[in-house]
Parts: C-alpha cells; sequence; structure tokens
C-alpha cells in the first residue's frame, strides 16, 4: 500500500497549513510483485498527512487529524486501520 497526495492549486488568500490539509490523500494497492491493483481516494479533511500513519502487518492505520476537520475538535485519539481483502 502507497500513500500520496493530489497537487492543490495555490492560494494567497489561505495559510500553508490549510492549503496543505485540503489536499486529496489516495491509497494505491499493488500485490507481491508490486503490480498494480487499484487506487481509490481517501475521505477529504479526516487524516494528518505527514506524520498520521504507521504501517501494519496485516494494514494501514491512519490517524484521524486534520486540521481543516470541522466536525472533530477534542482530545481522544482516533484512528482508521485499512486492511486489503
Amino acid at each position: 500500500m502507497q500513500l500520496h497526495l493530489k497537487e492543490i492549486k495555490f492560494d494567497p488568500n489561505k495559510s500553508v497549513l490549510e492549503l496543505s490539509d485540503s489536499r486529496e490523500l489516495y491509497l494505491t494497492c499493488r500485490d507481491e510483485s508490486f503490480r498494480f491493483l487499484c487506487e481509490v481516494m481517501l475521505p477529504s479533511h479526516r487524516y494528518n498527512y505527514y506524520t498520521g500513519w504507521c504501517g501494519l502487518y496485516d494494514g494501514l492505520l491512519l490517524y484521524v487529524n486534520n486540521s481543516t476537520n470541522r466536525e472533530v475538535k477534542d482530545d481522544l485519539l482516533t484512528i482508521d486501520v485499512i486492511r486489503p481483502d
């Protein structure tokens, strides 16, 4: 599994943090021979793109902690785990 961010158009009226955290996050899956399997866009404004992930034995852990997420404003540690089927 590979995470990557889509480019974004620069807007001088937005802060660097807001521009950075509003990018779209994609997950690309490959098999054991690195052949492409699929690519999916993950939910917008949900994850910390730079320090918010961890590889697991059987998947990928993502921290739900994006500065542009207006719904989550607490100190609870929330995670999502993505596992291939």
